[in-house]
């Protein structure tokens, strides 16, 4: 027969089997129910000063904030039993896996969630916190950040981002994969880039252009204004198939400092406008204007015919098409214009060489030597948005 010491039954212990549950937290109670009103009258009442606007607003952030609830909470399920719709298999196998204790099997840090991404240093992230382009934050990393920690700190309690301060500078390394964090990191969705299906007309006058796009499952036309000090006609880069995520930063960086309207990628066969594009464009990728289209030849062959825009692309080859570098900007003052840029390798299209107006050539000024026979992509772009802009 079980027999119970004196001493486990001393003064201060508890004889019920109560004591090794945990306790019931306390229930936190509700503004309405400290009123003494009906959870509906009660919001009524908050938000019956609202005006239409608003109130459409609020509506459309609440619907949103519900879909992005119910799919982090999908997401949950599915990588719990390996299913993921966004491929992080790794996760579940490695927690758990058969082969969980098995220190030879690569493994991802499990507190990194498929669900978001980590936007890293400090520029980048004060631009995503600043631009709200985001359907959400969720936390904010820090360790020992070495400035303007003040003004992220700030947006991140206006937005009511959990701000966690680290105390090992290796768990926003796990987090960035060993990247330049400069002691701050953002988990966050990922950037939504809107689909750009038309380009309109462009009015001179107060210096505008239209465009149709689609945004949140609605097509939209918009007025957009010239974004240059100097105004004049827009201006806009077409980036066809560049892959390299530090190349595509480093032009949306020098796009936005020169006054560049907007920026087109396609939606496939291009680089991941993630964070390492985001830190090599010094946080100009959150700021800059960036559309997609799907089918990037449709896209430019409706911009050639029915539209006043002109399309520039760039060549090594001389051609019937070719225009001297130096005269970039006179052609800029006539109409507005697309710079088309080429993938690393290949180089802008043959297809939609064809549809462009120009045809514009870097000229080498050393001779003799073949072996370096072409500038970087992100050296060509500075090089080409001189001349048009500068």
């Amino acid at each position: 027969m079980f027999s119970v010491s004196k001493r486990f039954l001393s003064k201060n212990s508890k004889t019920s089997i109560d004591k090794f549950f945990p306790e019931t937290p306390k229930r936190k109670v509700k503004e309405w129910e400290k009123r003494g009103v009906d959870k509906d009258e009660f919001f009524r009442r908050k938000y019956s000063f609202m005006k239409d606007e608003s109130k459409v607003s609020l509506k459309k952030k609440i619907d949103r904030e519900k879909r992005y609830k119910d799919l982090k909470s999908s997401t949950r399920r599915e990588d719990r039993y390996g299913d993921s719709r966004y491929g992080n298999d790794r996760y579940s196998n490695n927690r758990y896996g058969n082969d969980r204790f098995n220190n030879d099997v690569d493994r991802d840090p499990l507190n990194k969630s498929s669900f978001y991404e980590y936007v890293y240093g400090t520029h980048s992230v004060l631009s995503a916190l600043k631009a709200q382009k985001r359907y959400s934050y969720n936390r904010l990393f820090m360790y020992n950040p070495k400035e303007k920690a003040e003004e992220i700190n700030k947006y991140a309690k206006k937005y009511g981002i959990k701000i966690e301060q680290r105390t090992s500078k290796n768990d926003l390394n796990i987090l960035t994969n060993n990247a330049v964090h400069n002691g701050v990191v953002l988990e966050t969705r990922k950037l939504q880039v809107p689909d750009l299906l038309s380009l309109g007309d462009v009015n001179t006058e107060d210096n505008t252009y239209e465009m149709t796009i689609m945004n949140d499952e609605s097509k939209e036309s918009v007025d957009k204004s010239v974004v240059r000090q100097s105004k004049g006609y827009p201006f806009a880069l077409y980036l066809d198939e560049i892959t390299d995520p530090q190349n595509i930063g480093a032009i949306i960086r020098s796009a936005f400092y020169l006054g560049v309207d907007f920026i087109i990628t396609p939606d496939h066969n291009t680089a991941k406008l993630g964070p390492a594009a985001s830190k090599a464009s010094a946080g100009a990728l959150d700021l800059m204007d960036i559309y997609q289209v799907s089918s990037p030849l449709k896209f430019l062959r409706n911009v050639a015919e029915q539209t006043p825009w002109r399309i520039v692309s760039t060549d090594l080859k001389p051609g019937d098409k070719n225009i001297d570098i130096n005269s970039l900007s006179t052609i800029l003052e006539e109409s507005p214009i697309i710079l088309v840029l080429g993938s690393e390798g290949e180089g802008v299209r043959a297809n939609i060489k064809n549809l462009s107006d120009f045809i514009v050539k870097i000229n080498k000024n050393r001779s003799g030597d073949s072996i370096v026979d072409s500038m970087n992509v992100n050296a060509a772009t500075s090089v080409l948005l001189s001349k048009f802009l500068v």
